[in-house]
């Protein structure tokens, strides 16, 4: 797999379509997606859906990492990530509030706080806590795009 990430640093972009292959024949995908978001192939944002959706959520956060490393797209695919009609785990949500934090655009605030009030109003019904981690991410989120915009 190193082998595979070295093709991504060298962002050769007649790499892509072996890696793409290759992609198709893997059991998980991570490297060969990764790469493509380094080389910037237009197709990185499709693999790195399909990546995402082999994996266990605990497997994910590399990958929600590139997606905020990628130009709108990935800005996008984020952003639905914490809409809950979106088709992604609320799970998902505590690792991309951490990402839309360090991105620092005010337009997460509004999703961020929709996380933020849904991980509560979860931890409200179950009784338990388990979606605490999410709601502080969300928060910590959120009061770091703030900090952010009052700094300019």
């Amino acid at each position: 797999m190193r082998a595979v990430g070295a093709l991504g640093e060298l962002k050769d972009p007649e790499a892509a379509e072996p890696l793409i292959e290759a992609f198709t024949k893997s059991h998980r995908g991570v490297a060969f997606a990764l790469s493509l978001v380094e080389i910037g192939d237009p197709r990185a944002l499709e693999i790195l859906i399909q990546a995402l959706k082999r994996l266990a959520y605990c497997e994910r956060l590399p990958l929600w990492e590139a997606a905020g490393r990628m130009s709108n797209e990935g800005y996008s695919l984020l952003l639905k990530v914490l809409d809950e009609d979106g088709g992604w785990s609320i799970e998902d949500g505590k690792y991309v509030a951490r990402i839309l934090g360090e991105i620092g655009d005010e337009r997460a605030i509004e999703p961020l706080t929709k996380l933020f009030e849904r991980a509560n109003h979860m931890n409200e019904l179950t009784g338990r806590w388990h979606y605490l981690p999410h709601a502080r991410e969300a928060k910590e989120a959120i009061e770091k795009i703030k900090n952010r915009k009052k700094r300019k």
